[in-house]
């Protein structure tokens, strides 16, 4: 058996820690449900292709825009809420181990890494075989693909 190294040490949790942590988490999925922002509440928020006006072209590009948007704001704020219930159901295991999580809970875990996985989109290799963070990041896939200069913002 190998001896834990002094950096392990460091890695130490309390239990008492990871619980606060778990009710803070606990509280915020809480405080989104009840919030305008839940994915229930999105998902009821949209705009009648009518109130745009009728007889141009730009009021029906806008209203398609409107609700490509809205699509994704409700599918952003389900992921979110369910990143932080998984995040809930991480924090028990390493509290309490595989032992204390029952199968519900699993599930839910796997779910929620599935659904999750839809979103997901790897970063391009650059070919040069080496990776470095900057260019491992991934390009938005729609827009111009400029960003704003550090600090005009």
């Amino acid at each position: 058996m190998v001896a834990p190294s002094s950096d392990a040490k460091g890695l130490a949790v309390k239990a008492e820690s990871l619980a606060v942590f778990k009710g803070r988490v606990d509280k915020m999925l809480s405080d989104l449900e009840k919030s305008q922002a839940s994915h229930t509440n999105i998902r009821t928020q949209g705009i009648s292709y009518s109130s745009y006006g009728e007889g141009f072209a730009e009021a029906s590009d806008l209203a398609g825009l409107y609700d490509k948007v809205h699509s994704r704001l409700v599918a952003l704020s389900q992921t979110f809420g369910d990143q932080i219930e998984a995040l809930g159901i991480a924090i028990q295991m390493a509290k309490d181990g595989y032992s204390g999580v029952d199968q519900e809970q699993m599930d839910r875990l796997i779910a929620i890494r599935q659904s999750t996985e839809q979103f997901y989109q790897a970063p391009k290799s650059s070919g040069s075989g080496s990776q470095s963070t900057t260019s491992s990041r991934t390009q938005p896939t729609e827009g111009h693909g400029k960003t704003a200069a550090p600090g005009s913002i």
